[in-house]
């Protein structure tokens, strides 16, 4: 760590989120998407000098990346991929108004499956993410239309937000008063 985060953090995580996203879309890069959106929060604060604390919903596990646990940025990434899903983002994060939404501000669903969906793009809304098969396996990360509106998913299944419809979510270390 070389800085604490900012209010300037909040435009500079959209920008560098918004260049990730599009880069990951563009060079077919197989990720789940809480790896994604992980992944571009871990490069940010690499990038800047930034410390970062991830916990798992439970509370159980921590993971700080100034602690001795880690040698390589590789290593806090390898450790909070393994360790956080989809289901832990919420506990990390706080909902903001859908009308302030910013690129990197996700959407997250707990139903039908808990998935992670980031803005790419706020004008026009574009939303990119990663998946899983049936089977585990990774798939491309895709960029779509805003979606983030929708009542039922592809198959009809009834979709739930988290919070709700009308919030976004953005890391809890851009929450800088």
């Amino acid at each position: 760590m070389t800085r604490n985060w900012n209010e300037n953090d909040i435009n500079g995580f959209s920008s560098y989120a918004q260049s990730k996203l599009n880069e990951y879309a563009k060079n077919g890069t197989k990720m789940d998407c809480a790896d994604l959106a992980l992944s571009i929060l871990i490069g940010y604060a690499s990038d800047n000098g930034l410390p970062l604390q991830l916990t798992t919903a439970d509370g159980k596990t921590t993971f700080d990346s100034n602690s001795d646990n880690f040698n390589t940025v590789t290593d806090y990434q390898s450790a909070v991929t393994s360790g956080i899903s989809a289901n832990d983002i919420p506990s990390n994060t706080f909902s903001v108004d859908k009308s302030d939404k910013q690129t990197g501000d996700m959407i997250l669903l707990t139903k039908p499956v808990n998935h992670v969906a980031s803005y790419s793009s706020v004008n026009p809304n574009k939303l990119t993410y990663g998946n899983l098969t049936d089977d585990g396996v990774s798939t491309t990360v895709k960029t779509t239309g805003d979606w983030s509106n929708a009542s039922t998913d592809a198959y009809n299944r009834k979709i739930q937000y988290y919070p709700d419809k009308k919030h976004v979510n953005r890391w809890n270390v851009l929450k800088i008063k």
